[in-house]
C-alpha cells in the first residue's frame, strides 16, 4: 500500500493530531455507497482528505482505517486486481459524511432541548463548600479506582472508603512534625 503525504493538519503515519496509529483491516465489500464501504459488518467512510478508490461490492480489499471509521488509504485486492485511481476523474467530496450509510431505517426525530435559565454567576473564588465538593468529588474517584480491581467491592464499600477517607484527610487532631 503506498502512502502519499498528508495534507497539513491531517497528522502523519500516527493518525490525525498525533491520535493513535492507523488500524489495517482486509475483506470483501458488502455494501457501498458514495459516501463510503461496508466491511467486516461496519460501514467506513471516505476521508475527504484523502483521494482513494471507490471499490465494488464483492471485491477484497484491504484499507487502512484512522479514527475508527475514516479510509485512509485502500487497495483492491484479490480477483479485482489492483485498482487505480485516476485523479483527473476524482470527484469533490462534501455533504454529509453519514448520508445514506442507514439507507434502511427511518431517522430519528431529534428530541427538542427545553430551555434552561441561565445559571446563577458562581464567585471566582473558591469558598469552604466549593473546597469541600471538590475534595468529595477527588476522594469519590479514588475509591472508585482502588476499587475497580478488587471485585467483590459494592458501590456503597467504595463510598464507605471515600468517607473513611474524607475523616483521614481532615482530621487535624494529630500533631504534624
Amino acid at each position: 500500500m503506498t502512502q502519499r503525504g498528508a495534507p497539513r493538519g491531517t497528522g502523519g503515519p500516527s493518525g490525525p493530531g498525533g491520535g493513535p496509529p492507523p488500524e489495517v483491516e482486509r475483506g470483501v465489500v458488502e455494501a457501498t455507497n458514495d459516501k463510503g464501504l461496508k466491511l467486516g459488518g461496519r460501514w467506513l467512510n471516505y476521508s475527504q482528505f484523502r483521494q482513494v478508490p471507490h471499490p465494488e461490492t464483492g471485491q477484497e480489499v484491504e484499507v487502512e482505517i484512522v479514527r475508527d471509521r475514516f479510509i485512509n488509504a485502500l487497495t483492491v485486492i484479490g480477483a479485482g486486481g489492483d485498482l487505480v485511481l485516476d485523479l483527473e476523474e476524482s470527484e469533490s467530496i462534501s455533504g454529509d459524511a453519514f448520508e445514506g450509510l442507514d439507507a434502511d431505517a427511518a431517522p430519528a426525530p431529534r428530541p427538542r432541548r427545553p430551555a434552561t435559565p441561565a445559571a446563577p454567576a458562581r464567585p471566582l473564588t473558591p469558598g469552604p463548600d466549593r473546597n469541600t465538593e471538590i475534595r468529595r468529588l477527588a476522594l469519590i474517584k479514588a475509591a472508585a479506582e482502588y476499587a475497580a480491581p478488587r471485585t467483590d467491592m459494592t458501590p456503597d464499600d467504595v463510598l464507605t472508603v471515600a468517607i473513611q477517607w474524607e475523616a483521614w484527610v481532615t482530621d487535624t487532631s494529630e500533631a504534624t512534625e
